[in-house]
C-alpha cells in the first residue's frame, strides 16, 4: 500500500484489508518514482486516486481508479 496518509493509520487499514507492505506518508509528487521502484521488482499495481496531484500515478500503474 503506498499512501500519502498517516503512517499509524495506513498499516491499521492495510491490516484490515490483508495488506502486508506499506510505504506512508508519501508526497504526491514522490508517489511515481515509488510506483516505478515497484514496478521494476515486478508488483503489479492498482492505483485509488483521490487527488488530482497524484494523476502521473495514475498512468503508471497496472490498472487504476479515481473517486
Amino acid at each position: 500500500m503506498l499512501t500519502g496518509d498517516n503512517g499509524r493509520a495506513a498499516k491499521a487499514i492495510a491490516k484490515r484489508l490483508g495488506i502486508d507492505e506499506v510505504l506512508a506518508e508519501v508526497l504526491p509528487e514522490d508517489k511515481a518514482e515509488e510506483i516505478k521502484r515497484l514496478k521494476k521488482q515486478g508488483k503489479t499495481l492498482f492505483f485509488q486516486l483521490t487527488f488530482l496531484l497524484d494523476k502521473i500515478s495514475i498512468f503508471l500503474s497496472n490498472s487504476s481508479i479515481a473517486v
